[in-house]
């Protein structure tokens, strides 16, 4: 492991952190206080991006009043081949600034972290060729190294830290699901992915929806127990999708145009009965999940147009 210290002034600015933090009003400050590393996601493939967020954990659940501090990371010497430096980004918690020349930080106006206030998230892309011809998986690590202290209320805590660990995986070997939104889903909520083999089941977590499409993803390909399984995608109100068998240790990535949005007594059909339920949830003001189509929490003219989208696209794939 290495300090951050000693990187390039690109890789300085991702990796080496000092921050001064000014508070209006401190208890008597904790004995110890945790630098938690928290990762996004513990296996990803070349090409994908993944955050690494740090908290402050202290004794108390009320948060801990900053006046000042040193972060020392520590990271793998897979930092350079994993990561495209160009595609970093670095933010910081509000109102938190940084002086290049000083390396310090400060926040204006101060104000105290909790245990769940991130107080920098890193955003690294993996390189589309990361692995080497043959290799099957990499593993980088990134953590609080030593050097490391926060000051409250004038005195000088000790920060214990913990690290995080992630595995890169070449671009073929992931499960994932590509979902092309059929009317204007606005939240995932009501949507669930999982793979299973009949006697084991793995999530995969959803990421942000964008430009009318979705992707949920298998978190750590690692841990699944060797077996043929099939990856299925539902929701409350919509017809759920099924796939093939496959093997996980192969790979496997679909893209997903039927799921539709409609069905709300689940009888696998779109029809008249699926609509007049929805009318008599959406005048009647009654909430119910499966009648909330595009994912807003309420029943309202939205559900009605985004009943419609699949009604009609259902139509059209019976109809090819």
């Amino acid at each position: 492991m290495k300090s951050f210290f000693k990187r390039s002034a690109v890789i300085a600015a991702l990796c080496v952190t000092a921050f001064s933090l000014t508070s209006a009003v401190h208890a008597d400050p904790p004995a110890s206080a945790e630098v938690h590393v928290a990762v996004s996601r513990q296996t990803v493939t070349e090409g994908e991006t993944v955050t690494f967020s740090f908290y402050i954990n202290s004794e108390s659940e009320d948060g801990l009043e900053i006046e000042s501090g040193r972060l020392a990371l520590a990271y793998s010497d897979a930092l350079d081949t994993l990561f495209s430096p160009d595609d970093t980004e670095i933010t910081w918690a509000d109102g938190v600034t940084f002086d290049s020349e000083t390396e310090l930080f400060t926040v204006s106006p101060a104000r105290v972290f909790t245990p769940s206030d991130a107080l920098l998230v890193y955003g690294l892309t993996v390189k589309d060729d990361a692995l080497a011809d043959g290799e099957t998986s990499a593993v980088f690590t990134l953590s609080v190294g030593g050097g490391s202290y926060l000051v409250s209320g004038g005195e000088e805590i000790p920060v214990t830290a913990s690290g995080a660990e992630l595995t890169v995986l070449p671009a073929e070997k992931t499960v994932s699901a590509t979902v092309n939104l059929i009317g204007n889903l606005l939240s995932t909520d009501n949507l669930t992915a999982k793979i299973t083999d009949g006697e084991h089941e793995y999530p995969l977590v959803f990421g942000e929806i964008a430009e009318g499409k979705v992707t949920a993803v298998l978190d750590d390909l690692t841990q699944i127990e060797a077996g043929s399984y099939k990856l299925t995608v539902s929701g409350d109100g919509y017809i759920a999708y099924e796939s093939g068998a496959f093997d996980p240790a192969d790979g496997f990535r679909a893209v997903i145009d039927t799921l539709y949005p409609g069905d709300l007594n689940a009888d696998g059909r779109i029809d008249f009965l699926d609509f007049h339920a929805l009318c008599v949830y959406i005048n009647g003001g009654e909430y119910a999940k499966t009648a909330d189509l595009n994912g807003d929490g309420g029943m309202t003219q939205d559900d009605a147009d985004c009943f419609t989208a699949g009604y009609l696209a259902k139509g059209a794939a019976q109809n090819e």
